[in-house]
């Protein structure tokens, strides 16, 4: 199962229309077709406020793994600049991602790249986990 059919089943589940979706994740409803349809990728912004306004597992919806409903009750994810980053694990994401695009011969604007590392921060370090690049990988197929 991919990204798309993961979030046709966040829409399904939450009885709402497209538009009453789109509107409560702040998309418009074209925006949320072309995500759901896999004809655009949707931005990090867009997963987290789905998983937040719908309480779904952000490793469930991004990447497949575990189950929808999320195993503690989820918190925003706050930027690095107010946690204390972990230099190590900041260091290896921040590898991985770009040699994951070098690989790829891909680019992302920085804010995007920013974006991504602060939420692979936010998935390994303040939760404990090694840095692994299976899943680094895993999330740059889904952004690029």
């Amino acid at each position: 199962m991919d990204l798309k059919e993961r979030l046709r089943i966040v829409i399904e589940r939450s009885g709402l229309t497209l538009p009453a979706f789109a509107s409560k994740v702040g998309v418009s409803k074209n925006t949320l077709v072309n995500y759901r349809n896999g004809a655009t990728t949707p931005n990090v912004r867009f997963l987290e406020k789905v998983c937040m306004e719908f309480e779904v597992s952000r490793e469930w919806l991004v990447l497949g793994l575990g189950s929808l409903e999320p195993a503690e009750a989820l918190v925003p994810i706050q930027p690095l600049a107010r946690s204390r980053p972990d230099p190590d694990a900041l260091r290896s994401i921040i590898l991985l991602v770009e040699s994951g695009l070098s690989r790829r011969n891909a680019r992302m604007t920085p804010a995007k790249k920013a974006e991504l590392i602060a939420l692979l921060h936010e998935h390994f370090a303040d939760r404990g986990m090694e840095v692994r690049e299976e899943t680094v990988e895993r999330w740059l197929g889904l952004v690029l």
